[in-house]
């Protein structure tokens, strides 16, 4: 008998076969990963987000394709201010906010099940440019989509849209400060190619002419095209939206190399992973166990799309060793949480039963007749006068110390507020004397804040 070997299965493919073609001569190739914990993004969903700002969108489809046309503003600078989009103008002359736009339609490869969204990215710097011209084919484009139904129309979504979609395209090129194109998997495989000269407004800022930097400045604006289309097609679990860092966009230096970028994709989510662990805290705990679920995902999006050969040389993680490490830790976290609580409630049960057995004795000792003359300690009675003559003033002090009390005994709390945390991991970055200093600061500070509140209208 001769036995037959079952041949590998073929990988999917990973990119559009529409914008290979049409993108094969650009000079700017760069891949990267929308997260989808499922395997499978939602196309339907893009748009519906409010990250950073709300975003306007429209889908259609009629079972065979879809259209979906979104537009929104973002600030794209990393100034660290509050109200950077108002504040950065007047204190650095600095302008952070733009309005992008994706003008996109879905396509299939030669895999049914592997269907690519497939279009344009836009950024508009120029505000009238955006507000008297661009805006305007925006929404013309949305509105003619959105009045197909395919219930009462007889035709299809292409033959309805297609005409007025190519004809927006090229009227908004034109108009804008910066574009590419796209192509994005139902797995999140997305690669955006740009040609070395890209056609735009004529009033666009200019990229340098010296070609490393103009690389550069290239990669810095298609990573800020890819952070617009993860933010409108990827709901952020599991950290901090402000400061994603699980997924990037990486160069590709050879238009058939569709290695790399995974790999070092796989790097920076496990990194993450570790980054999230350094801080024991229960919610940082419970965040790396999604991103290891979202890194779990990918690696098996990469062995489809690669294919058995190639992802071969994939690095092997031990990720169910890893989550039993964090479930250990955070199962020790919550013994010592535990252990805290029952100490600070039994501090602070001692404390208030010290003081209501004070004040119960001397209002038993104002009531009580004797023969002698007791003469209650001046402290008690400046403080029985005070609260008599300022009762407003009594209740915000009390307020404030119990504040101050809370927030002392909760700062190592793995529950506390994450501005507590921030400051406490903030002091323990120092050494030990600017941690003291630190520390006496604080309580200078609420020394001079009590004696303020305590001196206020006496």
């Amino acid at each position: 008998m001769s036995s037959q070997t079952t041949p590998p299965k073929a990988p999917l493919p990973s990119e559009g076969e529409i914008f290979r073609r049409e993108t094969a001569a650009y000079s700017h190739r760069f891949r990267g990963w929308i997260p989808a914990v499922s395997g499978r993004l939602s196309f339907r969903a893009f748009g519906q987000t409010s990250f950073p700002t709300k975003a306007v969108s429209v889908y259609r489809s009629d079972g065979k394709n879809s259209y979906i046309v979104c537009h929104q503003k973002r600030n794209a600078s990393d100034v660290v201010l509050p109200f950077k989009s108002a504040l950065s103008p007047l204190m650095l002359k600095l302008k952070g906010d733009f309005h992008f736009v994706c003008i996109s339609r879905t396509s299939h490869g030669t895999d049914r099940s592997q269907e690519f969204l497939e279009g344009h990215l836009l950024i508009f710097e120029n505000d009238e440019v955006w507000e008297r011209y661009a805006l305007n084919i925006v929404t013309e484009l949305q509105a003619h989509i959105r009045q197909y139904r395919n219930y009462s129309l007889a035709e299809t979504l292409d033959r309805f849209a297609k005409a007025k979609y190519d004809a927006a395209i090229r009227r908004i090129y034109s108009l804008s400060s910066f574009n590419a194109q796209f192509s994005l998997s139902r797995t999140g495989s997305t690669t955006i190619a740009i040609p070395d000269d890209p056609k735009t407004s004529s009033n666009a800022p200019s990229l340098p002419k010296d070609k490393p930097t103009r690389a550069h400045m290239m990669h810095l604006m298609a990573a800020q095209l890819f952070f617009f289309l993860r933010d409108i097609g990827h709901r952020h679990q599991h950290h901090d939206p402000k400061t994603d860092t699980i997924s990037d966009l990486h160069r590709v230096q050879k238009s058939d190399d569709d290695f790399t970028w995974r790999l070092n994709t796989l790097y920076s989510m496990y990194r993450k992973v570790i980054d999230l662990k350094r801080a024991p805290h229960s919610d940082t705990l419970a965040n790396a166990m999604g991103v290891i679920a979202y890194a779990e995902t990918f690696e098996k999006i990469c062995r489809e799309e690669l294919g058995e050969v190639k992802s071969k040389d994939l690095p092997t993680y031990y990720s169910t060793q890893t989550k039993d490490s964090i479930t250990a830790a955070k199962s020790a976290l919550e013994l010592s949480y535990a252990e805290y609580v029952r100490k600070r409630d039994g501090r602070r049960g001692l404390l208030i039963s010290v003081l209501g057995a004070v004040f119960a004795f001397v209002a038993l000792l104002s009531l009580a007749k004797t023969e002698r003359e007791i003469l209650a300690h001046p402290y008690l009675v400046n403080a029985a006068e005070f609260m008599l003559a300022y009762p407003f003033h009594s209740v915000l002090a009390i307020t404030l110390i119990y504040f101050a009390y809370s927030t002392i005994t909760s700062i190592g709390d793995p529950k506390a507020p994450a501005l507590f945390r921030k400051t406490l991991r903030l002091f323990h970055s120092t050494n030990r004397y600017l941690q003291a200093l630190a520390w006496f600061a604080l309580a200078a500070l609420s020394i001079m804040v009590s004696i303020w509140v305590w001196n206020w209208n006496i």
